[in-house]
């Protein structure tokens, strides 16, 4: 079993103790380059990624010695298709101490919504190992704060916020390392994302293991001033409907963005933005290390040039829009490249690798089905139909597209 123990100074959701378990690689640095000068990277990275090792422990507390579990009849509770299981949505009960049942209906309890525990007498909860979605309510906290706010290990998804009155005081979040989603309103006070909620907490660290991150998660975490990125985290999203600019708008009122250097932002190893004013004909030279580079992170910023490194793997809609470029390279390692990633340049010519076969969506990219690489080539890299539109390019490499790819 999981186990919440509220303490009379110290509020901690405790099921086991856990923190990110896995040592994390450097940042890449910022480098950029004025006309052909080529700037050094620098000796740090931009983002923290020293996240402290934590074991997790073998097995969860135990509940006291005779404590039963509560009957089904003191929850309210829906049944979650999408995890198979029981949604707790409230406690009707009146124990201090709450053990909860394995089941509810003949159904393993998988979720906790965070309204399910607002209730002042409860100070002990342990939960089910079956749990996989978590979302803290607090409780009423009014004469007991609490500060420290521990994710249960075994939780892989943190839902949405249940409690804002009590966010205020939380001065750390500890984040499992089985935690691989976290909802874009998990910290947020509002429904529309914005809200200052959590204004104590300064530091986040996102756990190893974790893929992508939707930034509408810091529209309440403006005072946050350092985020341990680990190098699992290959890209950054926005809910859908929401523009470039709104998505990043979560990051850029952080402390956190504030204290970046102007020049390219990173978080963690996805080039996600241009800080700053650009000078006239600036090539930017992405940091190796960088396996990403974000929506719209260079669109309409005046670029004349960039430098890609093979470590890039994704190169996200709109990245390059609406600039002056007139030539680009491709690594051999990219395998996407999104819809208008390059749109709207002076592009003349594109350089593929020659044994690298490009398949041309004709739809957006998660609705286009994948084609057959065409020989000899050695990937089978996938690019949407529009990523160069409205360039220039010369007929060889119009031809190229044309014989290969069916642009």
């Amino acid at each position: 079993m999981k186990k919440i123990i509220l303490f009379s100074s110290v509020f901690i959701i405790l099921f086991a103790l856990t923190a990110c378990n896995a040592e994390e690689a450097a940042p890449p640095h910022r480098t950029e380059s004025l006309a052909t000068t080529q700037t050094p990277p620098p000796s740090g990275g931009q983002t923290e990624s020293n996240v402290p090792t934590v074991p997790e422990p073998p097995t969860a507390p135990q509940p006291p010695r005779g404590l039963q579990p509560e009957p089904e009849e003191m929850f309210t509770y829906v049944f979650d298709s999408e995890l198979q299981g029981i949604r707790l949505t409230k406690y009707h009960g009146e124990l201090t101490q709450v053990k909860l049942p394995d089941e509810i209906a003949g159904h393993p309890i998988v979720a906790i919504n965070g309204s399910t525990f607002i209730v002042g007498h409860v100070t002990d909860v342990f939960f089910p190992d079956a749990l996989v979605e978590f979302t803290w309510g607090g409780g009423n906290l009014a004469d007991d704060p609490p500060h420290h706010l521990v994710v249960p290990y075994g939780v892989t998804r943190l839902g949405r916020f249940g409690n804002h009155n009590a966010a205020a005081t939380i001065r750390q979040i500890t984040l499992p390392s089985t935690l691989r989603y976290i909802h874009p309103l998990a910290f947020s006070r509002y429904s529309n994302g914005h809200g200052v909620a959590f204004t104590s907490l300064t530091r986040l660290s996102l756990p190893y293991g974790m893929e992508e991150i939707n930034v509408e998660i810091f529209g309440s975490l403006s005072h946050i001033v350092t985020i341990d990125v680990p190098d699992t985290i290959s890209r950054i999203r926005w809910s859908g409907g929401a523009t470039q600019a709104r998505g990043l708008s979560y990051l850029r009122q952080t402390g956190w963005y504030s204290a970046q250097p102007d020049g390219v932002v990173y978080f963690g190893r996805i080039a996600i933005d241009w800080k700053g004013d650009m000078p006239p004909n600036t090539t930017v030279t992405i940091a190796d290390g960088t396996v990403n580079i974000a929506d719209s992170a260079f669109s309409r910023t005046g670029l004349s040039g960039i430098n890609i490194p093979d470590s890039v793997t994704r190169i996200e809609d709109g990245a390059f829009a609406g600039n002056q470029l007139t030539s680009v390279t491709i690594p051999n390692n990219v395998m996407e490249i999104g819809r208008d990633a390059f749109a709207n340049n002076q592009l003349t010519s594109v350089t593929i690798p020659d044994d690298v076969a490009f398949v041309v969506a004709t739809a957006q990219i998660e609705e286009a089905p994948r084609a057959e690489p065409v020989e000899p080539a050695r990937v089978a890299s996938f690019i949407e139909r529009w990523a160069f539109s409205n360039n220039p390019l010369d007929e060889a490499t119009h031809a190229r597209f044309v014989e290969i790819h069916g642009y």
